[in-house]
């Protein structure tokens, strides 16, 4: 999944986000208009 990624010393902040497109009809066409963005953090010491 594509993602914009920030580091500094031992944090990490991640930003990412999809977006599902195409027919009604296709494999994916149940999540038509679903989209989300996720939010990330983490820190290691």
């Amino acid at each position: 999944m594509p993602a914009i990624i920030w580091t500094k010393d031992g944090l990490r902040i991640a930003l990412a986000g999809g977006i599902f497109a195409g027919k009604s009809e296709g494999q994916l066409g149940q999540y038509k208009d679903n989209g989300f963005v996720k939010i990330g953090m983490s820190y290691s010491f």
